[in-house]
């Protein structure tokens, strides 16, 4: 099994780099408005989560 990549990537100046390392400072959203911050886990989530595994697991049975 061969373990070098040789003209895999384009090689990086130092300039490119510098600019690639360089951080940036964090902002904070502070104008964000949550929804929906009440609700809870229902029935109807329960039935949907149940619904996406059978047919998980009905597609794996057909693969295999």
């Amino acid at each position: 099994m061969k373990s070098d990549f040789i003209g895999m990537s384009a090689p990086v100046n130092k300039s490119e780099l510098k600019e690639l390392l360089k951080e940036t400072p964090e902002t904070l959203a502070t104008n964000v408005k949550l929804t929906d911050t009440d609700r809870s886990f229902s029935t109807v989530d329960m039935w949907n989560l149940r619904k996406r595994q059978r047919t998980t697991l009905q597609m794996r049975r057909w693969l295999n």
